[in-house]
């Protein structure tokens, strides 16, 4: 289960103080975890079905980079940053990919 805490530390300790409040085992299973986020408003942009698991890796990084550069507008220096890697690495791979 992976979620990237778009609103941060309050977010966090909101799902929290949920996952105490509704649990009523002594361990918050990965399906309590998952119902608490699917209430909150960014949940749906980042467990997105549009990068599919089932290619290479490079593949698959390549649809990540796809998605980024999507949601950062085709801005090529906003996506590298976002992604950690420099404009150069991006193009190089975007340009190998195309």
């Amino acid at each position: 289960l992976s979620y990237n805490w778009p609103n941060n530390l309050d977010q966090l300790q909101h799902v929290l103080k949920e996952l105490v409040t509704i649990t009523k085992t002594p361990y918050i299973s990965c399906d309590t975890v998952e119902a608490i986020l699917k209430q909150e408003p960014d949940y749906g942009r980042v467990f997105d079905d549009s990068v599919k698991f089932d290619g290479t890796l490079d593949e698959i990084n390549y649809q990540i980079i796809l998605q980024v550069l999507h949601e950062e507008h085709d801005n090529k220096e906003k996506t590298a940053r976002r992604l950690g890697i420099s404009r150069s690495t991006l193009w190089r791979i975007l340009k190998n990919n195309n």
